[in-house]
């Protein structure tokens, strides 16, 4: 009988501290749970991406002939094609490039322009500045 009472003795022994372990690990564990929900959220597993799927389109192999006429094609375009030279067309002179210093005096005397003193620093006007107040 002694046999039999250390035996339940033993066995009651491995429950409790199978028990408490067992309650230990379990807290361990739903608070490990409770962790992962709050700070590692779960992620929706991706799909697969879908391929579109390209079929190969059947057509007929050229023949040597058929090669030969895109070929000459090919060699007979130019590689570069010259532009053809434009000539800028020179500008007319006005009538007031033509004239001399002395009629364009004259011409700014009659249009009321002061050619004497309208230069630069109150001097009197060159040409190109007579001409340019003729036109203005």
């Amino acid at each position: 009988m002694e046999a039999l009472q250390n035996l339940l003795t033993v066995a009651i022994e491995v429950v409790a501290i199978a028990g408490f372990g067992g309650i230990a690990l379990h807290a361990l564990y739903t608070s490990h749970c409770r962790w992962m929900k709050t700070y590692c959220p779960s992620v929706e597993p991706l799909e697969p991406a879908i391929e579109p799927v390209v079929e190969p389109i059947a057509t007929e192999e050229p023949t040597y002939s058929e090669l030969f006429e895109q070929a000459e094609e090919i060699i007979s375009k130019p590689i570069y094609q010259e532009e053809p030279a434009v000539k800028e067309p020179t500008p007319a002179l006005s009538k007031y490039e033509v004239m001399s210093v002395k009629q364009l005096r004259q011409e700014c005397q009659i249009r009321c322009v002061d050619w004497r003193r309208g230069g630069d620093y109150g001097k009197a006007m060159r040409k190109n500045q007579m001409i340019r107040a003729l036109t203005a």
